[in-house]
């Protein structure tokens, strides 16, 4: 078997079939699909049983809730195909993937990087499609990977599992398995990866879908241990920057300056009550892993820090809303543009 595709299920609903269906439309046949249903509380199990009964390839594996990196091992632990596709069931794949990936895949590399889409939704209706790019083209093996590490972090496209494919021996005689940590599942699995390959490849072509900003995404929710999580995340990259011999102070001021960001935004799109959405970004603004990028740093701007140093809160809450309406408001007027041409 060619592909084996692990597909973590948590309250989607009927959104799976959706995904599933996607997947067997194209041609090529030689894959598996596993479902593990991680103690879903919705229909998802209903829909997941549709799905084994239509289609011969796919398997249903039920677990009570884990979280998703505990569903991804499972996942692996039934895996029979040479390589492994990690797909999130609430989004969904265009074009012939499975047969690109056995094109790709002749030489055996341990890793297949793809380019995809971000799809920009404002609730149900989708404003935006945003390609990120895997180009050039190319091969490199360990020595090559490690040395082009920051241009190609920059790039884009290395965080996620969905855009990539991994040989499951590499992961298996690796010991590559997901963490516990109830959110950054991907980068932390991907910087696992990253250390222990010796080839990957740069393909082009865009097959996959991101839907953005979904309301039922983790990245959506309110989380008190965040800030924490992703400041780990921060020191990860780090170390495997360390590791490659490629540190480089300007990524690291860049990557950190966005965790600050995404934590205070993260505050004021919340529906916390005022004051503890206050407190909150003074604690993040206050924090001791911050306190050294605030002097002539390009990454933050000079207003926001003033806004974030000196406390203002309350302008910086308003405004940001503020620039979010505008650019929901220029993306849909854009998007109806190009549809009417």
């Amino acid at each position: 078997m060619k592909i084996s595709v692990i597909v973590p299920v948590y309250n989607v609903g009927e959104l799976v079939v959706r995904g599933i269906d996607g997947l067997e439309n194209q041609t090529f046949t030689d894959f598996e699909v596993l479902l593990v249903n991680d103690g879903s509380t919705d229909d998802s199990q209903y829909w997941c049983e549709q799905l084994v009964k239509k289609y011969q390839n796919v398997t249903l594996i039920s677990q009570i809730n884990q979280g998703s990196g505990a569903a991804r091992n499972t996942g692996l632990d039934h895996a029979q195909g040479e390589y492994i596709y990690f797909f999130d069931p609430d989004d969904y794949i265009t074009g012939e993937f499975f047969q690109s990936v056995a094109t790709n895949t002749v030489n055996r590399p341990d890793v297949v990087v793809y380019g995809y889409w971000d799809e920009i939704f404002k609730g149900d209706k989708r404003i935006k499609q945003v390609p990120v790019e895997m180009t050039p083209a190319e091969r490199l093996d360990q020595v090559g990977f490690r040395s082009n590490f920051v241009r190609l972090f920059r790039r884009g496209g290395l965080y996620t599992l969905w855009n990539k494919v991994y040989r499951r021996d590499f992961l298996e005689k690796e010991a590559i398995r997901f963490t516990t940590a109830p959110m950054g599942q991907d980068v932390r699995f991907n910087y696992l990866v990253y250390r222990a390959l010796t080839t990957i490849d740069f393909i082009p072509e865009k097959y996959y879908h991101y839907i953005v900003s979904r309301a039922t995404s983790s990245t959506n929710r309110y989380r008190s241990n965040r800030l924490e999580l992703q400041l780990e995340e921060w020191q990860q990259l780090k170390e495997v920057l360390t590791a490659f011999g490629q540190v480089d102070e300007d990524l690291l001021l860049e990557e950190k300056t966005k965790v600050l960001k995404a934590n205070v935004n993260h505050i004021v799109m919340s529906n916390l009550p005022r004051e503890e959405k206050y407190q909150h970004m003074q604690e993040v603004v206050d924090h001791p892993a911050f306190q050294e990028i605030y002097d002539h740093n390009p990454y933050l701007g000079q207003f926001s820090q003033s806004l974030l140093t000196k406390g203002h809160y309350p302008v910086y809450d308003m405004l940001y809303r503020m620039a979010r309406k505008q650019q929901w408001l220029y993306d849909g007027l854009r998007s109806l543009k190009q549809r009417t041409k």
